[in-house]
């Protein structure tokens, strides 16, 4: 028993499954698992999820830092914790950009054997928790000026531990907007159904379970993701809680969560997934560029990329540049060719060549002049439409096109802004050896070690004027050829290059700020090739 009714019918009351009971059959294996679970890592989860977690002594001091804190207090000896930090995970993803909303978690395992007793022998803080708490999981709201555990401000969270009941909670609460999940949820044995619903679309499923650890830890990544592309009109992107849905998982495979899998537009061909194995978001996210070819960054935001088309772009830089020389014969041929292939563009393109046509319309009516006063108008429009939640992608497109016939190079300007300067095979072979020094990480997304380094790398970055040296890093994942031409065997590897030479030092000294500051002042002092 857990409290005042049997586990099984609270169990299936918290987790909405028909009169409060589970089949037994499709639940004993998941239950069976989570409860090991709960026992070997459940505290390793904790560590994993996105909130701070304190002891149930130090939980008023913790409170005094945060203007709200939403506080989950959590035991290993009950297996609705376990189940409950998905939904956790999920409830705090949607407020990772509010610095007002701090979500603690609280193990309060140590004074469960005391609630048969109604707290009598347990410590002060345990016995105040007893007398508060009804259930697990147990959630409830603070402010800052908290002075007990069942401080009379203090609201429980009476409704279904789910994270949108929660979310909207909180919203009514705290009055804060939480990020509306993008994820769409497919029910329960309904995956042929979705696919078949989604079959113009590029379909991403992530197959998980909510006693799966390695579940727990892309939770929030995933959610990120699916809001990336969120506006893209080819691509959905879904998850489907599979732990008792044998079928399904001997269907596709799978043998192991999470796994995701991609579904192609659905063509005359079978509709076969690939497995999808991307686990960072900035991997995630290039690998979805290249899917369904679009060009987002990390927050959802276009690259100066979108909406162009190479082969328009070429004719557009080549009539800009014959009106600047005075050629107009040139000008008006070039002008030609870009009407000309607008027509024979492929359909995707057409869409793409009529927004061309608006901005060529406004080039011909009064040159860069006019076009430069169009981008400030679409700018506002920008501003704008950030500032009511809609979305502006149509306008962006616009003025990375005028980028075009403005002769602005917004991705090069763009690369150049960075503290630490990403290098491609060919971008290395362009800058490195020339007229500055550089010093260069190559790395691998997944390397702890380099994960370690990245802000005190951005910091180094930081420290020095970019007409000096530049701080630059290499992904040796996808660079692999230019890793392999300086025998890169681990992570981090650390290589300067002097000016005019691309003949590398090694670093081999202590990896913090000041030693790597104390070896660029050496290095930028007296070069090792001089």
């Amino acid at each position: 028993r857990v409290g005042d009714k049997p586990f099984w019918n609270r169990f299936g009351q918290q987790f909405g499954r028909g009169e409060g009971r589970l089949p037994m059959r499709s639940c004993y294996r998941s239950l069976i698992v989570a409860a090991l679970l709960l026992v070997a890592g459940t505290s390793a989860f904790i560590a994993d999820a996105p909130m701070t977690q304190v002891h149930l002594d130090d939980l008023v001091d913790e409170l005094s830092k945060h203007e709200h804190s939403v506080v989950f207090f959590h035991s290993q000896n009950v297996t609705q914790s376990s189940l409950f930090l998905y939904e956790w995970v999920m409830t705090s993803s949607a407020f990772r950009n509010n610095d007002n909303v701090q979500f603690i978690g609280v193990d309060t395992s140590h004074c469960d054997s005391f609630f048969m007793t109604a707290g009598e022998g347990a410590d002060d803080n345990c016995k105040t928790f007893i007398a508060s708490a009804r259930r697990y999981p147990y959630l409830r709201m603070y402010t800052k000026t908290a002075s007990s555990i069942d401080d009379e401000k203090s609201i429980a969270f009476e409704g279904k531990a789910r994270s949108r009941e929660v979310v909207a909670w909180i919203e009514k609460t705290v009055g804060a907007n939480g990020i509306k999940s993008e994820t769409a949820v497919v029910p329960h044995g309904g995956v042929a159904s979705f696919l078949a619903r989604n079959k113009k679309k590029v379909v991403m499923i992530e197959f998980y379970a909510m006693w799966c650890g390695h579940c727990l830890n892309l939770a929030n990544t995933y959610e990120q993701l699916s809001n990336v592309f969120s506006h893209e009109e080819d691509i959905v992107i879904a998850k489907y809680d599979a732990s008792t849905d044998e079928d399904t998982l001997k269907q596709y495979g799978i043998s192991g969560f999470p796994t995701i899998l991609v579904f192609p537009k659905h063509t005359k061909k079978a509709r076969t997934p690939v497995m999808f194995q991307s686990s960072t978001l900035s991997a995630m996210v290039k690998s979805v560029n290249q899917l369904i070819g679009s060009f987002r960054d990390e927050n959802g935001c276009l690259l100066p990329r979108a909406g162009r088309v190479a082969a328009f772009d070429e004719h557009v830089q080549a009539m800009v540049r014959a009106d600047e020389e005075g050629n107009e014969a040139e000008k008006e041929k070039e002008m030609k060719s870009l009407k000309r292939a607008f027509k024979v563009a492929v359909r995707a393109d057409k869409k793409k060549g009529s927004l061309y046509e608006t901005v060529l319309g406004k080039w011909v009516e009064g040159g860069k002049d006019a076009v430069e006063k169009m981008k400030e108008e679409y700018t506002q429009k920008i501003e704008d439409s950030n500032a009511k939640g809609r979305n502006a992608d149509r306008e962006q497109s616009v003025i990375n096109i005028m980028n075009v016939f403005l002769g602005i190079d917004e991705e090069a300007r763009k690369l150049e802004a960075l503290a630490v300067l990403p290098l491609t095979h060919s971008m290395f072979d362009e800058r490195v050896g020339m007229d500055l020094p550089f010093f260069v990480e190559f790395y691998a997304p997944w390397c702890g070690h380099c994960k370690k380094l990245a802000p005190v790398w951005e910091e180094l970055a930081e420290s020095y004027d970019k007409d000096k040296v530049r701080i630059a890093k290499v992904d040796s994942t996808e660079e692999k050829e230019l890793s392999q031409s300086f025998e890169i065997t681990g992570f981090p590897t650390l290589l300067w290059f002097d000016a005019g030479s691309t003949t590398p030092q090694k670093y081999e000294g202590a990896r913090t700020l000041k030693d790597l500051k104390a070896f660029v002042d050496a290095q930028l002092q007296t070069p090792f090739n001089a």
